[in-house]
């Protein structure tokens, strides 16, 4: 039977995993709050003096092309 609903939680997650093209990558350290209510979970890329060489550098998407994203994102799960 065909579904009318397509759960799919977080498809640029995905889209960076298929097609890097879509977005801009900066380099660092990324450190997760893990205290209090309102900071809880955030992720903060640490830049300069607050770089810690302990811990792992990482690409992070620093931005993505959205309007192309969507369409090329569209485009595939509309298709017959």
């Amino acid at each position: 039977a065909r579904h009318s609903l397509c759960a799919l939680h977080d498809p640029l997650a995905l889209a960076v995993v298929l097609d890097r093209s879509f977005f801009e990558f900066a380099e660092g350290r990324v450190r997760v709050h893990t205290a209090g209510d309102e900071q809880r979970g955030r992720t903060t890329l640490l830049a300069g003096a607050q770089r810690d060489r302990a811990m792992p550098l990482t690409a992070v998407a620093a931005a993505v092309e959205g309007a192309r994203f969507k369409n090329s994102f569209l485009s595939r799960i509309l298709e017959d």
